[in-house]
């Protein structure tokens, strides 16, 4: 009988323990991944180099590519040829 309660209490402990650990380990240091991301983005606004954009678009559904003609956002993918630039 007292190996069942030791060997209960045993797993208990190393529960407790893999639990602790989990925790631990899974916290972002108080930032969420949502604000991390309006840092992003807010960062990407900013900075004086401009956005990624495409001179060639091709026609895909359920896509979004920026678009170097008028620097806005389009329905479509770069084509295989386009060219990469700044807007």
């Amino acid at each position: 009988m007292k190996k069942y309660i030791f060997g209960g209490i045993v797993i208990l402990a190393i529960a407790a323990t893999t639990t602790f650990n989990v925790n631990l380990t899974s916290k972002t240091n108080g930032i969420s991944n949502v604000m991390l991301a309006n840092v992003e983005a807010l960062a990407d606004e900013s900075s004086g180099e401009g956005k990624d954009c495409w001179d060639t678009i091709t026609t895909a559904t359920a896509q979004s590519t920026l678009y170097c003609g008028t620097c806005s956002s389009v329905s479509g993918k770069p084509s295989a040829f386009a060219s990469q630039k700044k807007c």
